[in-house]
């Protein structure tokens, strides 16, 4: 019995661990740049208890991209 294989399977899989790749390297570049904007936001001399709302839609407009 000869071994059938099925190339389009084989694609498939090849091109979802390729997105896996860009999806890590998009996660990466989120959690930096999700950490600039804490970085940004320590340097406010106050605190509040919360994150203001231009904050909240940098994170979401950074969040986009990918």
């Amino acid at each position: 019995m000869s071994q059938k294989v099925n190339w389009r399977s084989r694609i498939k899989l090849k091109n979802s661990y390729k997105m896996l790749g860009n999806i890590k390297t998009a996660v990466k570049i989120f959690e930096k740049n999700i950490l600039e904007i804490i970085a940004d936001y320590q340097k406010l001399s106050y605190q509040p208890a919360f994150i203001p709302v231009h904050m909240n839609n940098k994170i979401k407009n950074k969040a986009k991209r990918f």
